[in-house]
């Protein structure tokens, strides 16, 4: 899932790429809760903290990092 437009004054773009039934269902009950205002909007900040943490976790993870996860 991605996401793009979250400045202020923009509209919100949300693209999925689904590769599964499920996914496609889990997609689909994203969107009718978004449009039923459901989902909490996404707080506006001038730093991205998590994004950065995220892409080095990535970064270290496509580096040969030892991955936890199960």
């Amino acid at each position: 899932m991605g996401r793009t437009g979250r400045r202020a004054g923009q509209v919100a773009n949300t693209t999925f790429f689904c590769e599964t039934d499920e996914g496609v269902l889990q997609a689909i009950a994203l969107v009718e809760l978004a449009r039923a205002r459901w989902v909490e909007a996404v707080e506006l900040t001038d730093r991205a903290w998590p994004v950065l943490v995220h892409q080095l976790l990535a970064l270290a993870l496509a580096h040969g990092a030892r991955s936890w996860a199960r």
